[in-house]
């Protein structure tokens, strides 16, 4: 039996419009699911590209066995502090944007570290 998934495209960049390559983006089920008689991957991840980009193929909640929803952490190249961003429902569609699930009212809540901790070449703590 195959897996149905919807292709959750990600694109990062900074408030200037630059792409933030090399970011590593997870998406984590808030429990375990089955579809069917298959067990869906509990853990997705993938690296961003040069274009800041990277695409994420996820189970559509609604299709499970119990309810759950999707825990995303975003740690950018060279940080030690994850962006998360909680309580995302990936709905039964082909495709769609994190923008799209964690924008435009939805019930994703988010935590941002602001302040911009390093781990640098040293394998010191730094704070910049």
């Amino acid at each position: 039996m195959t897996i149905p998934v919807c292709n959750v495209l990600v694109t990062l960049t900074e408030p200037s419009g630059a792409a933030i390559p090399r970011a590593r983006v997870t998406a984590k089920l808030t429990e375990p699911v089955a579809y069917g008689t298959v067990i869906v991957p509990l853990v997705e991840f993938e690296t961003t590209d040069a274009n800041g980009a990277c695409t994420l193929p996820l189970f559509p909640n609604s299709l499970g066995n119990v309810a759950t929803t999707y825990s995303f952490e975003i740690l950018l190249q060279g940080s030690i502090r994850p962006i998360y961003y909680h309580g995302i429902t990936v709905p039964n569609v082909a495709s769609i944007t994190l923008s799209e699930l964690i924008g435009g009212g939805g019930s994703a809540s988010v935590t941002v570290w602001n302040d911009a901790a390093v781990w640098n070449d040293s394998s010191t703590w730094t704070e910049a």
